[in-house]
């Protein structure tokens, strides 16, 4: 059975939250399967299909394709995967704002906002400024090869009741669960409701917005 978050629970002291941008605040899965799609054909295997893939999919782009078999270099991979994405983009692939998203981010000030992300921070920067959101956040990191560790440089010598993360995948509840933060799931990106709530997060959310329910 799903996970079900009761809707009257609060969590009165956050005063920080850390969003994941691809699945959450972008949707990304098109451009980023193309790209998936280039880097794994280019090293002679086959590439799944979108549903396999969603199911499939990792913590990052190197840890995927070495699920797939390829053995090059972790570094060399995620090069590849930058240029890859970027070439999916230029033929007109291109990631869209998930349409809630400005309503949460106005909704949730004046608590700070932060965005923890593997994906390249030149594409996240980019993202924000075209979607028009790049003043709600107080920083947007990106490449970050663990996500608990920059949360818990985020959160520094605040409390770790005083900040949540909102993600798309288990890896996300994980890094949370990891950085000792409230964790929220969001099925609206890479992973589907049933995977998250295996997981336990402590919020288990419809949408992004839903989480305005509980700060």
């Amino acid at each position: 059975m799903p996970h079900l978050t009761p809707p009257n629970l609060k969590f009165k002291a956050i005063k920080l939250v850390i969003f994941d941008w691809s699945g959450v605040i972008s949707d990304d899965r098109k451009p980023v399967y193309e790209a998936n799609k280039i880097v794994v054909e280019k090293h002679g295997v086959e590439h799944e299909n979108f549903q396999n893939w969603r199911i499939h999919t990792n913590a990052s782009a190197p840890l995927y394709f070495a699920s797939r078999g390829i053995t090059a270099d972790p570094d060399v991979l995620m090069n590849e995967y930058r240029d890859a994405l970027h070439r999916a983009r230029a033929s007109g692939i291109h990631p869209v704002i998930y349409p809630d998203v400005i309503q949460t981010l106005e909704g949730l000030f004046p608590k700070k906002q932060f965005v923890v992300s593997m994906h390249p921070t030149n594409h996240l920067l980019k993202e924000a400024h075209d979607y028009g959101i790049a003043a709600y956040f107080s920083d947007i990191i990106g490449e970050v090869k663990d996500k608990s560790v920059a949360i818990k440089k985020i959160l520094g010598d605040s409390m770790p009741a005083s900040a949540i993360y909102v993600g798309d995948t288990i890896f996300d509840i994980q890094a949370a669960k990891k950085a000792g933060v409230i964790s929220a799931g969001v099925p609206t990106g890479y992973q589907t409701k049933d995977v998250l709530s295996a997981e336990n997060p402590d919020v288990m959310l419809e949408k992004l917005s839903d989480i305005l329910n509980y700060l």
